[in-house]
């Protein structure tokens, strides 16, 4: 008499004396293992459920060869059976004696570390340095860095990007002054139209090079197919340079001086341009 039962709640599930015709497929197995009176433990792929299948004593699975137990699994499984290299391993792990169906004990972290703990620790520490590495994350929490990359991507939906370059990084205050002044501007431009904005006149300083390297575009020139192409010897930027303060206005430049070496731009310094050179300037137009 042969049968298969559930472990926990001891309820047959298919039984009879010989399969015939009646051969049922069973859930895939994940492990097998036999106890000390030829019973054979299978663990369930699926859900994990612990059944048994035992086998009559006149043919006790203790006294059969690795290839007859195979055999007697694909009878019952079918295309589901464990391949014959899983039998023949548990085979050799009950005649040593060890009659358990669960892992051995191991040592180090378990092998899946993706629970809603760990996701919020990766979470919080990405929160408290935006600039901390996957590897970094995976040192501090212990687990590796497959792991941070899924808990990263699947489950927090999170990608590391570059900065966005801006003109400047400005204040609370200096940003209130920048409004202010569009603000105003835009008032004045209301007012006086197009008219305003010929009135207004633009300063700003740059560093001039004492000569200037080509471009790789203005460097170009045209060849045949068939003629090798230009060379160019490597260039590195002149190391003297000056630095002049201009003002413009729609037309064009309307002052350029260059500042003198050692002399610090301050408001002070701007005042004396403004008032010395750059008003002069403004009269002649």
């Amino acid at each position: 008499m042969r049968w298969l039962k559930d472990s926990k709640s001891g309820s047959v599930i298919i039984g009879g004396q010989g399969w015939g015709n009646r051969t049922t497929q069973l859930r895939t197995p994940r492990d097998l293992a036999f106890d000390r009176q030829g019973n054979l433990y299978v663990a369930d792929a699926e859900n994990y459920r612990i059944q048994m299948f035992t086998i009559d004593k006149s043919s006790c699975a203790k006294g059969q060869s690795p290839t007859n137990i195979y055999e007697r699994m694909m009878a019952v499984y079918g295309d589901n059976a464990p391949s014959r290299t899983t039998v023949f391993y548990w085979v050799r792990r009950f005649k040593d004696r060890q009659l358990s169906i669960e892992n051995d004990p191991r040592c180090g972290r378990p092998i899946t570390a993706t629970d809603d703990q760990t996701i919020a620790d990766v979470e919080s520490l990405i929160i408290e340095d935006r600039r901390i590495t996957i590897q970094q994350i995976a040192d501090i929490l212990s687990i590796s860095t497959g792991t941070v990359h899924g808990i990263i991507h699947d489950h927090l939906h999170m990608t590391k990007v570059s900065s966005r370059w801006v003109p400047h990084l400005l204040t609370p205050d200096q940003r209130h002054e920048r409004v202010q002044a569009c603000q105003e501007l835009l008032t004045r431009y209301s007012t006086a139209g197009d008219d305003f904005l010929f009135r207004i006149i633009i300063g700003d300083e740059s560093f001039l090079y004492y000569y200037q390297l080509d471009s790789k575009k203005s460097s170009k020139q045209w060849k045949r197919a068939d003629s090798p192409p230009p060379t160019k010897g490597k260039q590195e930027k002149s190391v003297n340079k000056v630095l002049y303060s201009s003002f413009w206005d729609y037309k064009g430049i309307i002052l350029k001086i260059p500042v003198p070496a050692g002399v610090t731009i301050t408001k002070e310094y701007y005042a004396n341009i403004l008032s010395n050179q750059l008003d002069p300037e403004i009269k002649k137009q």
